[in-house]
């Protein structure tokens, strides 16, 4: 049993240490306070905006992307000069070039004459390329046609000289004849002629222009681009009206172009038949109004 003055002492210490704890516990109490402490709390959420708001602002520079493109930009500025050039050759392309050959098959009215410019004996055909800006390659022989052979029955006929349109490959062709073809030779070489009936002729005119077809096709020769005339002058013109109807009949069913000229007054021929210088000119003006062979 303790005496009364041993418990009151126990009772003090009791106190103290209950004192000590409650001090002991209300210290943490005090520290966990917000109000008491804001620096820390503030401080803390900051450092987040300003460290992410760095590598935003960073990556402006780096990524940069103005002085890079503008050799991408500027390499294409020199495109539109070779553009330009590339349409110009596309048009010239469509058109014959400068100089491409104009084949022309004809008998003594083209064969008589010459291709230098100027030159009193400056051919119709000559005078018709050039105007066309093309190079004329004449094959030509008098006394020749589609049913006659030329030279005084010593040469060939038109047919047989179609190799040419192979060998030359000409753009555009121009077949002149008719003046020789109502008669056809009587034998060989200066044995002279025979007068034959308009049906054989106008058969013989039929199967050339038929060759002259084949020949074209195998080089790639448009239809159009085949000219077929019958320069006339004042003689045998009961011959000519029926001849031309032949050879245009004949010439458009394959799509050739049949050029009307008119006929050629004594004012412009040498003997009748053959165009003097004058004659030359008009027949030349008169092909290049109706063919439209020079655009």
């Amino acid at each position: 049993m303790l005496d009364a003055r041993a418990f009151t002492k126990n009772l003090i210490a009791v106190g103290a240490v209950t004192a000590g704890l409650f001090t002991v516990m209300t210290v943490p109490a005090i520290s966990d306070e917000p109000t008491a402490n804001p620096t820390p709390s503030a401080a803390v959420p900051p450092p987040a905006p300003t460290t992410e708001a760095e590598p935003s602002a960073e990556p402006e520079p780096t990524l940069e992307p103005t002085p890079t493109p503008a050799p991408t930009t500027s390499a294409p500025r020199p495109s539109p000069t070779p553009t330009a050039t590339a349409s110009k050759a596309a048009k010239a392309a469509s058109a014959p070039a400068p100089g491409e050959p104009l084949l022309v098959f004809g008998d003594s009215t083209s064969a008589w004459f010459s291709d230098q410019p100027g030159s009193p004996s400056q051919g119709w055909w000559s005078k018709v390329a050039a105007k066309a800006d093309m190079r004329a390659v004449l094959s030509a022989e008098s006394g020749s046609g589609m049913w006659a052979r030329g030279n005084k029955c010593g040469g060939t006929r038109f047919d047989q000289r179609l190799s040419e349109i192979a060998r030359i490959k000409p753009a555009k062709i121009i077949v002149a004849t008719g003046r020789n073809d109502y008669h056809r030779c009587r034998g060989g070489q200066g044995q002279g002629y025979v007068t034959e009936p308009r049906a054989k002729v106008e058969l013989a005119i039929s199967n050339y222009m038929t060759k002259l077809d084949k020949a074209r096709k195998a080089e790639g020769i448009p239809a159009n681009e085949v000219y077929v005339t019958t320069p006339w002058g004042t003689d045998l013109r009961s011959v000519h009206a029926w001849m031309w109807k032949a050879q245009k009949r004949e010439a458009e069913a394959r799509g050739f172009t049949y050029v009307t000229v008119r006929f050629l007054d004594d004012l412009f021929t040498l003997d009748k038949t053959h165009p003097n210088a004058l004659g030359n000119t008009k027949l030349a003006e008169d092909f290049l109004r109706v063919s439209k062979i020079a655009g």
